[in-house]
């Protein structure tokens, strides 16, 4: 549910950062409206862990002068996968759809068709990627940075790992 994602955001925030653990969204949702959903994770306080969406499709109406701004606003080591978003996220710096920001692991299987905008490192997809793998994902949103790096998956991709394994 949208609590069960506020209560999990709420965690990250006190400092648990989740690495190793997994979640997975409840059989049966198609569709959640977060609203102004406040993204989990952010730089000082990360999520590392992995997240399924289960397929479902994440309406997201969110207008912030933050930076690290998607459904997640921070993330490494564990993997995010199968769900969509649509809607409106926009921020500052480091602005996706589905992570803002990705220190490394990996998101799969994912797609947006939300409006992204932000001033630089602004992806459908990643905002920007330090390192790790984005696959089997699409954009048919409109992406918008304001000052520099924009892309349809990856707004700034400073490092990644191919399908070989090699960066």
């Amino acid at each position: 549910t949208k609590e069960d994602l506020e209560y999990l955001r709420e965690r990250v925030e006190a400092g648990n950062t989740y690495k190793g653990f997994f979640f997975k969204m409840a059989d049966g949702i198609d569709v959640m409206e977060l609203g102004d959903f406040k993204p989990i994770g952010t730089n000082t306080k990360p999520f590392y862990g992995s997240f399924d969406g289960n397929n479902v499709q994440f309406n997201i109406e969110r207008e912030s002068s933050d930076h690290y701004q998607g459904l997640f606003g921070y993330f490494g080591f564990g993997t995010i996968q199968n769900l969509s978003i649509t809607g409106t996220i926009k921020g500052a710096n480091h602005v996706g759809s589905v992570v803002g920001y990705k220190e490394s692991g990996n998101v799969i299987n994912v797609y947006n068709e939300a409006i992204i905008k932000g001033s630089n490192d602004v992806g459908g997809i990643v905002g920007y990627n330090k390192a790790g793998k984005t696959e089997v994902a699409y954009n048919i949103g409109d992406i918008e940075a304001l000052e520099t790096y924009a892309g349809g998956i990856v707004g700034y991709l400073h490092n990644a790992v191919g399908a070989d394994g090699k960066t």
